[in-house]
């Protein structure tokens, strides 16, 4: 005989994990929108301090800056607490920002010579 473990609220009604999915894509997908908006308006503070090494000021902590560092597959890695556990963060997103505007300026550059 098999046994089950049907996983049940405090209610003791089932617990519906399609629902309980969505609503964490929902609540992910909102944390990144959080974060790139907070990024769009740290992007003019943030310090490259050298190629893929880059310190951003903590919105929540005055005085605190976290750094920012390209990782060898291209990607960013911030030191804040979100950006430890992989989750986003409005220091991703300003340096990701200023990579952008950065571009941008080089290719406007390149055109006007």
């Amino acid at each position: 005989m098999q046994a089950t473990s049907a996983k049940t609220t405090k209610q003791g009604s089932p617990i519906n994990w399609a629902r309980v999915i969505a609503a964490a894509a929902a609540a992910k997908a909102d944390r990144e929108r959080t974060a790139a908006g907070k990024g769009v308006s740290l992007a003019g503070q943030v310090k490259r301090l050298k190629f893929g090494l880059y310190t951003v000021p903590s919105q929540s902590e005055p005085g605190v800056y976290w750094t920012v560092v390209e990782r060898a597959d291209g990607g960013l890695q911030c030191t804040c607490g979100a950006g430890m556990f992989g989750r986003p963060c409005a220091h991703l997103a300003a340096v990701t920002v200023r990579r952008q505007q950065e571009a941008k300026r080089r290719q406007q550059r390149k055109q006007a010579a």
